[in-house]
């Protein structure tokens, strides 16, 4: 029971996980436009096939995209979901937050040029944020802005959105003092402040890592590059298509849907080596991710399809959602992973960041890391 539930659910992340690669890699493989624009008009004469891979590429046309998930259902329903099964169920508190929270990755270019382009693939100035919101708070995020990364926690807010005491965030800055010591900046970022680590800083550290890990691997394999994940979400597009079926559900206030039946046995069987090959030039964890995802395959039922509802709105989309209880029908109503696409902007750099300080990280580092590769070295001298 166990092993088909896993399953189940795992087909629900490959199934949403396939529809944003689709919109990542632009639903294309000519490398896209230069520059920003020239969308395709969706027309009748479209199949709904053709429409939906029109209406995914004109994402990738774009200079900035956001793609965003969240679950759709009321925190009523998110109570009872996790009651089932003799599960514990949420608090209101944590229902709430789940009801309203959602995770989100925003890409934009830094020239204008088309997210799906080839001059987007080298692009050293565009930037990235990722993070997560409950409600109106923001209460972790990332950004990468002119090679710069920005980090922000605020470990109060998120236990308040759950409905924790706040106050138990002191634990963790009780610590910053200390910690301070070795990586000036951190108790600002403890206390829920932007901080700032520069590129240079990255670079260092970077530069300090490699070389450790090359001094202790004599096979450390290279880390897949942003062509390959090109590469990767282009095999990706066309197993889905290949394994998926549209049909157009009509139009309502100004938003077309179309309803895709993925073969979800069919898509993993195709995407499983696929994604074994990517990750097989990860270093360390890859075998092991080749591993998760063999032993996730074999739990997924035979002929397993899943319907994923996909809305049109100005000949781009705007939503897909997957129905999770399509699965099981355990709920009277859907609960519905939703991803949602829109154009936010190019994310900025925080005002006011503190600098965290990583200049005594590769020193330490490399003498933690040189050193035990010493000490093993002079133990092997002297025990021949």
């Amino acid at each position: 029971m166990y092993q088909s539930r896993l399953g189940t659910r795992m087909a629900s992340v490959l199934a949403a996980g396939a529809l944003g690669a689709m919109a990542l890699a632009g639903c294309s493989n000519s490398g896209g436009s230069s520059h920003g624009g020239g969308s395709q008009n969706i027309t009748s004469t479209m199949t709904p096939e053709q429409a939906v891979a029109a209406a995914f590429k004109n994402l990738g046309s774009q200079s900035n995209l956001e793609m965003s998930v969240s679950l759709g259902v009321t925190a009523s329903q998110a109570q009872q979901l996790s009651g089932q099964n003799g599960g514990t169920p949420m608090t209101p508190a944590e229902a709430q937050a789940l009801s309203t929270g959602s995770i989100f990755v925003t890409e934009a270019t830094g020239h204008g040029e088309a997210i799906d382009s080839a001059q987007a693939l080298t692009d050293p100035q565009k930037s990235v944020a990722f993070g997560v919101t409950i409600g109106s708070d923001t209460p972790f995020e990332i950004r990468y802005v002119d090679q710069n990364l920005y980090i922000r926690v605020q470990i109060s807010k998120l236990l308040s959105d759950l409905g924790q005491d706040p106050s138990k965030a002191s634990k963790f800055t009780s610590q910053a003092g200390a910690i301070n010591t070795y990586v000036p900046g951190i108790n600002s970022l403890l206390a829920g402040d932007w901080v700032e680590i520069s590129h240079s800083s990255l670079e260092s550290l970077g530069s300090t890592l490699k070389q450790s890990l090359g001094s202790t691997s004599s096979s450390t394999a290279a880390t897949p590059s942003t062509a390959q994940f090109a590469r990767l979400a282009s095999q990706l597009l066309a197993a889905l298509k290949s394994n998926s079926t549209f049909t157009s559900a009509g139009s309502s206030g100004g938003r077309s849907q179309y309803n895709a039946t993925l073969n979800v046995s069919g898509f993993v069987n195709a995407a499983l080596p696929i994604l074994q090959s990517y990750y097989s030039s990860i270093p360390f964890a890859g075998s092991k991710i080749s591993s998760s995802l063999s032993q996730a395959q074999s739990r997924i039922p035979a002929n397993m399809s899943a319907v994923v509802n996909v809305f049109v709105t100005d000949n781009k989309v705007s939503e897909a959602d997957l129905d999770v209880n399509q699965f099981k029908h355990q709920l009277s109503s859907p609960v519905p992973v939703k991803l949602a696409f829109s154009q936010p902007g190019a994310p900025q750099a925080p005002s006011g960041a503190t600098n965290l300080d990583l200049s005594k990280l590769p020193s330490l580092l490399g003498g933690l890391l040189g050193g035990s590769s010493s000490s093993s070295s002079s133990s092997s001298s002297s025990s021949g």
